[in-house]
């Protein structure tokens, strides 16, 4: 981090917030294609009206949780060099 500069804010998702693709995105600074790819097998719950899509701050939380990732304590036994 440069001197001088804050270092970047966290996203805060509302469970009541309403996001577009776009803006989902963008406030979780990912990729194009990932909001889209999470969709498409359902794993990421979401709802079309008027012909666009929207996907709920509560969906988005439970989306981020279920993708948890628990470390697996290391094995005993001596290191490989």
């Amino acid at each position: 981090m440069l001197s001088g500069q804050a270092p970047p804010a966290a996203p805060v998702i509302h469970p009541r917030a309403v996001f577009t693709i776009a803006s989902l995105t963008a406030s979780l600074g990912l990729k194009s294609g990932t909001v889209p790819r999470e969709l498409r097998p359902g794993r990421l719950r979401h709802s079309k009206r008027a012909g666009k899509v929207f996907i709920l701050g509560r969906w988005v939380l439970s989306w981020l949780q279920s993708g948890e990732r628990v470390r697996e304590p290391a094995a005993a036994g001596p290191r490989p060099n």
